[in-house]
């Protein structure tokens, strides 16, 4: 019934357009569209909305014909299908159980954030995912995953993803896992304001068990002009150099919630990472200017499961500081990843003599790096949450919308201000 509709810009607009437009045609759509856009007026008033909101994908699957811009790249056997009826009973949804429904090219805004809701149902867990482009069409290494659980029932889905630090294009992609058969209908993509990320946020962290953690009161010795920019509302520029993991860290939200706490300030995320990869592989070659260096960032976060062993990460360390003598460097721990204490009993709650917590640990203290042991705070929540590590995770190694919750706040809780 309605195509996808790009880039119609929409002064204020109500959180019901979604709903009204899956009961009119295409072409009466767009009308009343352009007159809210030409009236400045908003059908019901909306407090979350941002001032300035893009449409990105309004695509409700109701045509007799599925529409020319979403893909099915087929599984084996190829299994999606264009079937009907869809969430309310009537009209189409889309279906597969392997292979990928993929969704039009869109153009983002970087270091924004947008909001993705849906109506899904799945026998199983469903990957969607964000990938993107460079303008030309080049598949950018970074990318943003999460799932969806399992339901007999169509239920709407709602979650944020951020922009990359580039001018960026972007596909939305929907993919089931373990053949097991999802349905999708009813798709918006559209523009967040940071305040509506944060309270997201909060809400999916406020159904889960909470995170016990009391930050350090001697924290920040090393990290003092990255402190200063946070107090005085001031931008900062953050490199994430690492893996998947740290990739999923920088999708976690816990930008948006410490500039809440910070009011004014803003913490842009660039995220160097390639999957799989780490400061074994980075510190060879001119992998260090090209991840670290050309970017000139405020602050350099270290992290990761790949990084192969501490003295590699000392290594890049410093040949970032050979030429940026004086930028904060904040090291972190690896979380998630393998470490399930339900399925390595054997994983200790308090780092080891002469393991790889320790040593890293020595590496940031010896030069001159803040630290923060993400590894232990994740393993020693996950296995005291009374939650299987199912519930935190997206697949073996990966977090979902509550893992990467956990990070969040541990991150938010290492930033917060410290109570006099």
């Amino acid at each position: 019934m309605v195509a996808s509709l790009q880039l119609i810009r929409v002064e204020t607009v109500s959180p019901f357009l979604p709903i009204f437009a899956h009961f009119i045609n295409p072409i009466c759509m767009k009308a009343i569209i352009s007159g809210i856009l030409f009236l400045s007026f908003a059908i019901i008033p909306f407090s979350n909305a941002s001032s300035d909101i893009e449409i990105q994908i309004l695509e409700f699957f109701d045509n007799n014909a599925a529409p020319a811009d979403w893909k099915y790249e087929a599984g084996n056997p190829p299994t999606g299908e264009w079937l009907a009826p869809g969430a309310n009973g009537k009209g189409h949804c889309i279906t597969a159980s392997n292979g990928a429904w993929g969704g039009p090219m869109i153009q983002l805004e970087p270091y924004e954030y947008y909001r993705l809701s849906f109506k899904g149902k799945s026998s199983g867990k469903c990957y969607w995912f964000l990938n993107f482009y460079t303008p030309d069409g080049k598949e950018y290494p970074v990318d943003h995953y999460n799932c969806f659980e399992a339901s007999a029932d169509w239920e709407p889905k709602e979650y944020y993803f951020r922009c990359i630090a580039n001018e960026s294009k972007a596909r939305l992609f929907f993919r089931p896992m373990n053949d097991k058969p999802a349905f999708i209908d009813d798709v918006v993509i559209q523009k967040a304001n940071r305040k509506t990320v944060a309270e997201w946020a909060d809400r999916v962290y406020a159904a889960m068990p909470p995170v016990k953690y009391q930050a350090p009161a001697d924290r920040w010795q090393l990290i003092p002009k990255t402190m200063a920019a946070l107090r005085g509302g001031k931008t900062l520029k953050v490199v994430m150099l690492g893996d998947s993991i740290v990739n999923d860290t920088g999708n976690s939200a816990y930008d948006v919630r410490i500039e809440r706490m910070y009011p004014g300030a803003r913490w842009n995320i660039v995220q160097s990472i390639r999957g799989s990869t780490g400061c074994k592989a980075y510190k060879e070659g001119n992998w260090v200017k090209e991840m670290v260096l050309d970017h000139q960032p405020d602050l350099l976060m270290i992290g990761g499961i790949s990084n192969g062993d501490a003295e590699s990460v000392r290594t890049v360390i410093r040949q970032v500081r050979a030429k940026m003598p004086d930028l904060e460097i904040f090291v972190m721990s690896g979380p998630i990843g393998r470490v399930d204490p339900f399925k390595y009993p054997d994983w200790k709650t308090e780092p080891q003599p002469g393991e790889y917590r320790t040593q890293l640990r020595t590496v940031a203290a010896d030069e001159k790096c803040e630290f923060l042991d993400m590894e232990t705070l994740w393993g020693n929540y996950v296995k005291t949450a009374g939650k299987d590590w199912d519930y935190f995770t997206r697949d073996e190694l990966h977090g979902n919308s509550e893992g990467r919750q956990v990070l969040s706040k541990l991150l938010e809780t290492y930033f917060a201000p410290k109570v006099p």
